[in-house]
């Protein structure tokens, strides 16, 4: 049976997921000889996000264990819910069956949890690409990266590197002039912000496949490079000044002679006809001629009355109505020849970004390929071209498992690529096993379409739209068969005023809107109430004004107000109530004004780990290890210090407090003038000392491995004191690690990595905190609160100013070098081949906002508050006047229609007047809790620094010795370490100086060693017997750091893997060469002579091997 769950909001979606997934492995229908304790390996269940596939992994483990307890069924519980399914079956028999399987079942999984198969379909994903790794061409040991920032970061990065250089002339000059074009057109200057918005539509699933057309002209079918682009910027700049323009001056000298000839001269004409037409003389480029009020009244008339005066009309009308055909048809002709130059110009505008974007592609490519990096879009995707074109049961015997069993949730933001891979899975376990399959989804939730969410493929099913033309399209009879579609119609999260208020506004939308796709969407809204009677909603219009900061300011205010009185009034606790905003900026304001008015806050913003004082401590001490005569940092550091050791003198921390003491008066300007005194580290040392008896040392401090060095901080300084950012610490110190155990050490590495992530980087939300919850509409998605208040209501339901889509343009005939273009979405779309694609965008967009109302709404249990501004008149006739495009107009059309909303006083702050409404009589209050539990406080962070008791293995740095220290390696840059660090970077004798500033920006050595590693280089890559080996002119291919691959036992099951420093190769000549500190040892003579012998086996026949030692310049050639 495959099962299709279509919800709404409270619904129980996860409930029922969870339900039937016990169903499933309890096998209720079996007899005991029949039963598999294990059957659980025969199910997967897919979730949208980590959290949920935690939350249904913990639902369902504990469901099991109270019903292994056998407790009684609930008519709302669980139990009670799995008995009603079974109703032919005996009471008892099902109860007997589910006490006892429970306890087999939950002892099963815990024993066997790695085939406990609840997942993200990202997690799933990648479990199939390990089985097809081969085939999807991954390399062995790929890195999976979930999002492509730090790929765009270098990619772009490495594009700007090459600006300047004589080999990459062509591509500063497009950068430059797009860079002029951008100024010109009063937009900044600079690029780099549009090439990375290009980078990040590469992971897009639906606009990659667009990109993926640009490169090869599909007229010659050869790749283009830059000069080809720059040819044809050359073609389009002439075709719209000179070729277009020359034909729309023709045409318009045709229309008015046209005109006269016809006894209208376009100066006889109306006043506003004449204008309108006078439109048409000026720059193909630049002059708007979109039909005005009068000019589309003359375009569908069929009399020429509306060309004159009536007057002149009655004096002549059959001259008016033979001239009439001529203003409508040669002006329609104009209008598509002007949209057409128009249209031109707008890819003549974009045509080197488009160049630009080839090369980041590019760049982002090779990135991929040398770090062995691929991103979770490409597995999706790659697997598709598989699952489409291969039998299952071959997807099966890769797998490894047989699954009979599908669940997914979420279902409304699968996408398409998504929903195709599991295709397979889903129709063969019906086909096959006749397995019980489902999906549940709500498409009025559907909010993440900018991540490929299709949520038209819910109500589409079981049919398979987006399988046309593929092989897919044949398992579209399987669904149809086994399809047993169903309802989840009663809302059991909230009060019965707040779901009828839902059901009513969303009925009237999707009827005022009238929209096929938003009806589809919306067609089962109206839910059913549970037990809970009662709950309020109102709303708060704002009047409009012209002054916007005027409205923040006061609306800022009105949310404060509320709350006040939420808390005073209504007896709701601060933790009762949620915030939902669509748009970050409009959080912090909030949290700022709460905090102001003594409400204690949770925010994304307060969420962030970089947002506690401590964190911004540590990083700034682990950015002194790089920058270490940082005056600036000096300052901070000595600030936080200084307030720190004042909280901790004065028990400060004992309290819960966010904010540390700042330096006031004559100690802020002492420290001040002290910390300007100081010209590097040693003399910051010395006033650290002074100042506040902290021995504090740098150089031990670089000593540290990174992980070390923070907990050192954290335990030296009591940072575990500050009891609000206790969570912060610990998340911090699991990024460190995290990012060493893949990373290593580096400082400078860590902080470029930290500088990406750190905006992104969140503690979860603390459950024991008395405060009032702010967090965006998307992350309050499956949560649910007693009062949700919804401010500035008033995002729009059409397309940002400046947003621009990718659009296929196959077979175009204007500019037949380009298959597809990125444009601005805006009317000028209109008329041309784009209008259906962006008329489609505009629908997207208008449900994207509606489903973004519908989530926020939907979260509230008891009270409703909505505020937005007037962007629309309500009159006794219903709207009228609207001015903007945002989804405040059909709230206030609601407003105008129902008799439900009943205005209160209207309310006024800072002269600004508050329209309140109230949709039901009755009055709420929160219900009373348990005081909440303080949080538990750490004090002491247990650390035990090994530094100085770690060896490493001998050869790990290739020293003659058994084992070396940490404070051993520190001091080793004296002994050639590295040295031979550098000479990885280093293929011909120009690369030196670049090698030295690797070591210099990445921290191994300070600007001041500079010079000697220099020399210490050159004296190697000039020596006599090596230079014609860093000599780019002798013709040797340079690997360094090359793997060679070779069997130890004759076959490739068991193989060897060898580095050597450098592989130069020729022909059939190869030379290699190992750097080695210290002196002469007989174990590097047998390495160097396994490098040779791998070499031999590989044809080589005339080998040279040399061992350098690099802090004597001796040179050993070994014979072989």
């Amino acid at each position: 049976m495959f099962k299709i769950y279509r919800s709404s909001a409270g619904a129980g979606k996860t409930f029922t997921l969870a339900k039937e997934y016990i169903k499933i492995v309890l096998q209720l229908n079996v007899f005991d000889e029949e039963f598999q304790p294990s059957y659980y390996k025969h199910v997967l269940a897919v979730t949208f996000t980590n959290l949920a596939t935690s939350e249904m992994k913990e639902r369902i483990l504990e469901q099991l264990k109270v019903f292994a307890g056998k407790p009684s069924p609930d008519k709302e519980g669980m139990l009670g819910a799995i008995v009603a399914d079974y109703k032919g079956m005996d009471e008892k028999i099902v109860l007997d069956r589910v006490y006892r399987r429970s306890a087999i079942v939950h002892q099963r999984i815990l024993h066997g949890y790695s085939n406990f198969s609840v997942s993200t379909i990202d997690a799933f994903s990648q479990k199939v690409a390990q089985a097809f790794k081969r085939d999807l061409k991954f390399p062995f040991n790929y890195e999976l990266i979930l999002n492509g920032e730090e790929l765009i970061e270098d990619a772009t990065y490495i594009l700007m590197d090459k600006l300047g250089r004589d080999e990459h002339k062509m591509l500063t000059e497009a950068l430059e002039t797009f860079s002029i074009k951008k100024a010109e057109e009063n937009t900044s200057w600079d690029v780099v912000p549009q090439i990375k918005s290009f980078g990040s539509v590469l992971f897009d699933e639906d606009q990659r496949k667009i990109i993926e057309k640009l490169g090869v002209n599909p007229v010659t079918n050869v790749e283009m490079n830059i000069e080809d682009y720059t040819s044809l910027a050359k073609k389009l700049k002439k075709m719209i000044y000179q070729d277009l323009q020359k034909e729309k001056d023709a045409a318009y000298e045709e229309f008015k002679n046209a005109m006269s000839a016809a006894g209208v001269p376009i100066d006889s004409l109306g006043r506003y006809v004449c204008s309108y037409a006078k439109k048409f003389d000026g720059s193909i480029a630049e002059i708007d001629v979109t039909p005005n009020t009068t000019a589309i009244k003359v375009f569908e008339a069929d009399t020429g009355k509306v060309l004159v005066k009536v007057g002149d009309y009655k004096s002549s009308p059959a001259i008016y109505d033979a001239a009439l055909p001529i203003y409508q048809e040669r002006l329609t002709a104009l209008i598509s020849l002007i949209a057409k130059a128009q249209l031109i110009k707008t890819v003549y505008d974009k045509i080197y970004l488009i160049i630009t974007a080839q090369v980041l592609k590019d760049e982002m490519k090779n990135l991929k390929e040398e770090q062995g990096i691929v991103h979770i879009s490409e597995i999706g995707e790659n697997i598709n071209k598989i699952v489409e074109s291969s039998p299952v049961p071959y997807l099966y015997e890769r797998l490894g498992e047989k699954y009979r069993h599908i669940l997914i949730d979420e279902f409304q933001d699968t996408s398409k690529t998504q929903w195709h891979n599991l295709v397979p899975l889903v129709a063969h376990a019906l086909s096959m096993y006749n397995g019980e399959c489902l999906v549940v989804g709500d498409a009025k939730q559907s909010i993440y379409r900018w991540r490929g969410g299709k949520a038209e493929m819910l109500v589409a099913l079981p049919k398979l739209p987006t399988a046309k033309n593929t092989a897919l399209e044949e398992e579209e009879y399987t669904l149809e068969s086994y399809a047993d579609p169903q309802n989840l119609d009663t809302n059991w999260r909230s009060y019965s005023n707040v779901i009828n208020f839902n059901n009513d506004l969303y009925s009237f939308i999707e009827k005022d809107k009238g929209d096929e796709l938003l009806s589809q969407f919306y067609q089962d809204v109206k839910q059913k109430t549970n037990h809970r009677i009662g709950g309020q909603v109102r709303m708060s219009v704002c009047q409009k004004i012209d002054s916007k900061e005027t409205v923040q300011e006061a609306s800022l205010q009105k949310i404060a107000d509320t709350i006040h009185e939420l808390v005073e009034l209504k007896k709701f606790q601060y933790s009762d109530i949620a915030l939902l905003v669509r748009f970050n900026k409009d959080g912090s304001a909030i949290a700022e004004k709460l905090v102001s008015e003594g409400i204690e806050v949770i925010s994304s913003e307060s969420l962030l780990v970089e947002s506690a004082p401590s964190i911004q401590f540590l990083a700034n001490v682990i950015r002194l290890l790089v920058r270490r005569s940082d005056k600036v940092l000096f300052m901070k550091i000595a600030r936080f210090v200084h307030a720190h050791l004042q909280d901790v003198n004065n028990d400060r921390w004992s309290e819960v407090n966010t904010t540390s003491l700042p330096i006031e008066g004559d100690d802020y300007i002492r420290i001040g003038d002290r910390v300007e005194a100081c010209s590097n580290h040693k003399d910051f040392e010395t006033f650290l000392k002074d100042e506040f008896d902290i021995n504090f040392s740098v150089s031990q401090l670089r000593r540290k491995s990174l992980y070390d060095l923070v907990e050192f901080l954290v335990r030296d300084f009591k940072l575990n004191l500050r009891i609000t950012e206790q969570a912060y610490l610990i998340k911090f110190l699991d990024f460190v690690l995290d990012h060493t155990e893949v990373n290593g050490n580096s400082a400078q590495d860590f902080l470029v990595r930290w500088d990406l992530k750190k905006s992104n980087l969140s503690i979860s939300t603390p459950d024991n905190t008395n405060a009032v919850r702010i967090l965006s509409i998307h992350k309050s998605k499956g949560l649910e609160f007693p009062v949700v208040l919804l401010p500035f209501a008033n995002w729009s339901t059409t397309p940002r100013k400046g947003e621009a889509k990718w659009f296929d343009w196959e077979d175009n005939t204007d500019v037949p070098e380009l298959n597809a273009v990125q444009l601005p979405l805006s009317k000028k779309l209109e008329g041309t081949a784009f209008e259906e694609g962006y008329l489609l965008e505009l629908r997207d967009t208008y449900i994207d906002a509606v489903n973004m109302l519908y989530v926020g709404t939907t979260r509230a249990q008891k009270y409703l508050h909505l505020f937005f501004n007037e962007e629309a008149k309500i009159s006794t006739k219903g709207v009228k006047a609207e001015t903007k495009d945002t989804i405040a107009v059909p709230l206030l059309k609601y407003i105008s229609a129902v008799d439900t909303a009943k205005e209160l006083n209207t309310s006024t702050i800072d002269d600004i007047e508050f329209h309140e409404y109230e949709f039901f009589d009755i009055d709420i209050e929160g219900d009373k809790k348990e005081k909440i539990e303080e949080a538990t406080l750490i004090r002491d962070l247990i650390h035990t620094d090994n530094t100085d008791k770690l060896r490493l293995k001998s050869g790990a740095y290739e020293q003659g010795q058994n084992t070396v220290s940490f404070e051993d390696i520190i001091e080793a840059q004296e002994s050639g370490i590295l040295v031979h660090k550098a000479f990885e970077y280093i293929k011909y004798k120009d690369d030196v100086h670049d090698a030295v500033r690797i070591l210099e920006v990445n921290g191994f050595i300070s600007s001041s060693e500079t010079g000697d590693y220099i020399g210490r280089l050159i004296d190697v890559v000039n020596h006599p017997e090596l230079e014609k080996y860093y000599d780019k002119n002798t013709g040797y291919e340079v690997l360094n750091e090359s793997e060679i691959v070779f069997p130890t036992k004759g076959n490739m099951k068991q193989v060897k893997v060898d580095r050597p420093d450098r592989l130069l190769i020729k022909n059939k000549e190869a030379v290699i060469i190992d750097y080695k500190t210290g002196v002469y040892e007989k174990d590097h003579e047998k390495q160097i002579k396994r490098y040779g012998e791998a070499l031999r086996g590989m044809g080589y026949t005339l080998i040279t091997l040399l061992l350098v030692y690099t802090e004597d310049l001796d040179i050993q050639k070994i014979n072989f």
